[in-house]
């Protein structure tokens, strides 16, 4: 599976506040459950339905610096509800999307990209889940197309999750918002810090001082060296 640049925004840009164990719903190929323990993150349990993708995340994570680190678990994650109940003080998902969206010819990406099934019933199961398997103080994040981000808001709220931060993504600063990650607690708060990101200038290929700030510890640095 490929790493795509959804998981590396989130990934860089997660709260994580004094968070110890996180959990990575629909973990995929690994990708953000390695930046959490790049990150810090003292333990990453993965969970993953489908058996090959779980598989190339565990042989992902025995090759990174920290394999100690991660757990992998082969499951779908609604069914884990009571067995890992109030387990994690952070969750994080780049969850799959439904409307909209024009599907690859790999099978494999749409599985990941593309849920079956009533979206509003999958957000709904989502977010619910996640509820279930967090703790009191847990944090959660996640990132959705920036055209349903109504909807999500109002799932997440539906299921008693407060909205902490917001990032509206462009690609670059002439382009429409695209993107949205958010950062949600159990708990309201007086206020949302919002903000927005712009990954590319003007010109193709050439990313912003933003962009490069948030996500260079990720990067090798040569993808940073156009000009």
């Amino acid at each position: 599976m490929k790493i795509g640049t959804d998981a590396v925004l989130l990934g860089s840009w997660c709260k994580t506040g004094s968070s110890i164990h996180a959990a990575d719903l629909g973990t995929g190929s690994g990708i953000l459950s390695l930046m959490l323990a790049q990150r810090g993150l003292q333990k990453v349990t993965a969970i993953e339905a489908d058996m090959h993708a779980a598989m190339q995340a565990s042989s992902n994570f025995s090759l990174s610096p920290w394999p100690e680190k991660f757990e992998t678990i082969c499951a779908d994650v609604h069914h884990l509800r009571e067995s890992l109940k109030a387990s994690f003080d952070l969750i994080i998902s780049n969850p799959p999307f439904h409307e909209g969206y024009i599907e690859s010819i790999d099978i494999e990406r749409n599985k990941a990209r593309h849920a079956t099934g009533n979206p509003e019933e999958f957000r709904k199961n989502w977010f619910e889940t996640a509820f279930e398997l967090s703790k009191d103080a847990s944090l959660l994040n996640i990132i959705f197309p920036y055209s349903d981000e109504g909807k999500w808001l109002a799932s997440a709220a539906s299921a008693g999750w407060f909205q902490s931060h917001l990032c509206r993504i462009r690609g670059n600063s002439k382009a429409a918002y695209s993107r949205t990650m958010a950062c949600f607690t159990k708990n309201p708060i007086d206020s949302i810090a919002i903000e927005e990101l712009c990954i590319e200038t003007d010109k193709r290929g050439v990313y912003t001082d933003s962009y490069k700030a948030l996500t260079e510890d990720f990067y090798l640095e040569r993808v940073f060296n156009r000009t």
